[in-house]
């Protein structure tokens, strides 16, 4: 079974990566700080990062504030020291916000060997087919 990590406040793009992404086992965090805790104590084949939380829109990137980017420079800080989180097959920046799926990718560029997409609106565009995640991108 595939499990997933999707980062992103909004309910109704929740649904949709919940309803797009059966039948794997998707956890959702809303904020940074759950974010972080659900990386430190799981392991996720796929991550879909998004920016902006907390209801706000085209949010700074403030490496300490409640936003994606502040995961991403977490979480690769932890992946290049090779401890607490485990390191995805791959990740997806959904963010709409340009500058802010700018920055988490640069941030995870730091991981060697770590894929990296941006790919606004993937909640539309992912489904898994015989366990096997597809994203269109277009």
């Amino acid at each position: 079974m595939i499990n997933i990590f999707v980062l992103e406040d909004d309910p109704e793009r929740q649904a949709a990566f919940r309803k797009n992404l059966i039948p794997a086992n998707v956890y959702i965090a809303e904020s940074a700080e759950k974010a972080k805790q659900l990386l430190e104590s799981g392991i996720y084949d796929v991550w879909f990062l998004d920016h902006d939380l907390g209801g706000k829109v085209f949010v700074s990137s403030d490496p300490e504030g409640d936003n994606g980017y502040a995961v991403a420079k977490w979480a690769a800080g932890k992946l290049k020291e090779g401890n607490d989180v485990a390191k995805p097959m791959f990740v997806i920046v959904h963010s709409l916000n340009p500058a802010g799926s700018t920055n988490i990718r640069a941030a995870l560029d730091e991981v060697p060997n770590l894929p990296t997409r941006a790919v606004p609106f993937a909640w539309s565009k992912v489904s898994i087919q015989d366990n096997n995640l597809t994203v269109t991108l277009t």
